[in-house]
């Protein structure tokens, strides 16, 4: 028992003393001891949580024992009702795991830590999963100890500790918890390996558990090396383009090290042959070919010697014609904000109105610079601006001439450096 309060009170000065902190409380064994050690250490700054799925038919006794118990503590309790409705071909765990994540990031504010009471046995578990569904070593990494979680922490203090420690400790304490009857259905994958996987390797090999939670711990090393090694490769690989990538710089690295480094630059995971497919229609297309893929609500799109990886551009009208007083940010749907700027004494003398309008084509700019007049095709060509956005670009009339193009921020393509 010593172990486990030290350990504990290690985590909780590093990570939560300065922070409010948020407590998953189910009302099991393992959330009890999380919160009873909270209080214990933290003394303040602690909410419990507790979600009600209403799964179980006893879900109403355990929101009231949840109720009790923090009570007893003195700790605020926070309860959600969350319905649950599986969808066909879907994991009702994940669908429940995605549902609780949902209602705990709506009551954490910036910088605030959601604890939640996984240990080793669970960090075991989670192994064999992600090993079973051909998980690489970011799968294998399993749970880490702590991780970003929205705007705020997600810890996990008990990683350390085996189910039977935490089970100890409870009844030394004389703590009072409830039994989910649902931990011992072997329907679910998770329970089947929990019950009966589990314990046979356990019984021929001996210490599986702490193996298990071993491997986490090396693969996430692993990939900790790996992601720094890849985020130099990205930086290596920085496109003339802020925020892309250049295709000849990935051509030049060998097949599996460009999917590395796409899949770091994406920060995703696509799937294999979809991530494939990119580096096929993508990095080998011919200088005139304009490809793009769609990776969720995300594209990825090529121009010239650049890859750009965008949110999915919304539909734009080009022929719409928006009045502007040119001294206020002007915001334009599916292009972004138009931001105002220093005018000529010459544009600001003349009545005629300013309007905002978009390409339609064969539009023509005098270019002071140069003291000629240019099509806006060539310039946008001069310029490198790619196709997608030549039609969302502003541009400025004052009356019914064409007077400069505009300059727009929070666009679509994704910043990186």
């Amino acid at each position: 028992m010593d172990k486990l309060n030290r350990r504990a009170e290690l985590f909780f000065q590093k990570h939560c003393k300065h922070r409010n902190v948020l407590v998953a409380y189910s009302g099991g064994v393992d959330s009890l001891v999380l919160l009873q050690l909270a209080k214990n250490y933290l003394h303040g700054n602690i909410t419990a949580i507790h979600i009600n799925h209403g799964v179980q038919d006893q879900a109403a006794l355990w929101e009231t024992h949840c109720r009790k118990v923090t009570d007893a503590l003195e700790i605020p309790l926070i309860t959600e009702h969350a319905g649950f409705a599986a969808l066909p071909d879907t994991d009702p765990e994940n669908t429940l795991r995605e549902a609780r994540h949902a209602l705990y990031s709506r009551h954490m504010g910036s910088d605030d830590i959601l604890l939640t009471a996984h240990h080793q046995d669970d960090q075991a578990e989670t192994v064999l999963l992600q090993l079973l569904r051909g998980a690489g070593p970011r799968g294998l990494s399993a749970m880490p100890a702590i991780k970003k979680f929205g705007n705020g922490w997600h810890g996990r203090p008990l990683l350390f500790a085996t189910r039977a420690e935490i089970h100890e400790y409870a009844v030394m304490h004389q703590l009072v918890w409830m039994e989910d009857p649902s931990n011992t259905d072997t329907r679910f994958t998770r329970n089947w390996l929990r019950h009966e996987i589990l314990p046979q390797l356990e019984n021929r090999l001996k210490n599986t558990t702490v193996v298990l939670a071993r491997v986490a711990d090396n693969c996430a090393a692993s990939e900790n090396l790996l992601d720094e090694f890849l985020s130099a490769e990205v930086l290596a690989c920085r496109g003339l383009t802020p925020a892309t990538l250049s295709v000849t710089k990935l051509l030049e690295r060998p097949e599996t090290l460009q999917a590395g480094i796409l899949r770091a630059w994406l920060k995703a995971a696509p799937p294999r042959k979809k991530l494939q497919q990119i580096q096929k229609d993508m990095l080998h297309a011919g200088e005139d070919r304009a490809p793009h893929a769609f990776i969720g609500d995300w594209e990825m799109r090529r121009y010239r010697d650049d890859l750009y990886f965008m949110q999915r551009l919304l539909p734009h009208d080009a022929t719409q014609i928006i009045p502007w007083d040119a001294k206020t940010p002007l915001e334009i749907s599916g292009a972004g904000i138009l931001q105002p700027f220093e005018f000529s004494e010459t544009f600001v003398s003349c009545a005629d109105p300013v309007t905002v309008r978009f390409r339609i084509g064969g539009e023509i700019l005098y270019d002071p610079k140069r003291g000629q007049h240019q099509c806006l095709k060539k310039i946008f060509q001069q310029k490198g601006i790619p196709p997608w956005q030549r039609d969302r670009m502003p541009l400025i009339y004052k009356g019914e001439k064409l007077a400069g193009l505009g300059q727009v921020t929070n666009g679509c393509e994704r910043s990186l450096w």
